[in-house]
């Protein structure tokens, strides 16, 4: 079996290489880190048909990244290759290439046959987080032909105020605080703990006390922070779905039966007014 590693970052593309050179699955494994920078997709991949034959890999495999996403639709859409998108796990057995998917927010798993080549795959940044960058041989396409009777003359980017997918310590908030006022009781929590402001869904859609691009959960943003410390959330499988990866995950909540319980490391059973405040005066002391 012969696979083929596309990526718009060049860290994905060696994580991505030592990931399926761990499985055992491909006699040839080809890596490619396709550098663009507002360059339309469609160019990118008339210039990867120039440098390879697509057709001829069993797999080709890409991250979750918006970059990626879109050349990979392009490479169904002009192949007509068989494709499944995000996937979580490849396990190689007696049948042959099971794809795992997460289902219902990652409280089941989908293991699909691959039973049509080429396939072309996407997968959850998941997969390969907590692999180690290796020094591998990867192949760079930096140059790309593009029709010259287009110019790009300026770029407007738009980012984002705050991005709590790459942050590290989350500090989320859910409907157990009482009024927008309070959210200055959290702020110096996650000023003390040096962490970003989350929130679940009716913070920001229903009562519009945060931005959207903070709330967490399965219409929010899915985040792998090394802290993930829920107050006052119940901890509904929505919201659950765009945390549960956390590496340590804290909950603080007065319901003894909140489903938070359930998914978390640690638990504070005790109404928020009154441990946030004991927690930012014990973590002040260490600042």
């Amino acid at each position: 079996m012969k696979t083929l590693i596309i990526s718009s970052d060049e860290k994905t593309v060696c994580k991505l290489n030592q990931y399926v050179s761990n499985l055992n699955i491909s006699s040839e494994i080809i890596s490619l880190f396709v550098d663009i920078e507002n360059i339309n997709p469609f160019y990118v991949l008339n210039t990867i048909k120039t440098k390879k034959d697509i057709s001829q890999f069993n797999l080709i495999i890409l991250s979750d990244a918006e970059k990626d996403q879109e050349l990979a639709g392009l490479i169904v859409g002009n192949y007509g290759f068989s494709s499944i998108t995000s996937f979580s796990n490849l396990v190689k057995n007696d049948e042959g290439l099971l794809v795992q998917r997460e289902a219902y927010g990652g409280l089941a798993y989908m293991n699909l046959k691959a039973k049509s080549f080429p396939l072309v795959l996407t997968c959850t940044s998941s997969v390969f987080t907590d692999i180690p960058v290796n020094d591998i041989s990867i192949e760079k396409i930096s140059k790309f032909e593009t029709d010259r009777k287009i110019v790009v003359t300026s770029v407007k980017k738009i980012s984002k105020a705050v991005d709590i997918g790459s942050a590290k310590k989350i500090v989320a908030i859910g409907r157990g605080l009482a009024k927008k006022e309070d959210l200055s009781l959290i702020e110096s929590l996650t000023s003390s703990l040096k962490a970003e402001i989350g929130c679940s869904r009716p913070l920001s859609e229903d009562y519009n006390w945060l931005p959207l691009e903070r709330q967490v959960g399965l219409t929010g943003e899915t985040v792998r922070p090394q802290l993930y410390l829920a107050v006052g959330i119940s901890g509904q499988v929505q919201h659950l779905a765009g945390m549960r990866d956390s590496k340590v995950v804290v909950a603080i909540n007065n319901n003894k039966n909140a489903p938070i319980f359930d998914s978390c490391d640690y638990g504070i059973l005790g109404d928020l007014y009154e441990v946030v405040p004991l927690l930012h005066e014990k973590l002040g002391a260490f600042v």
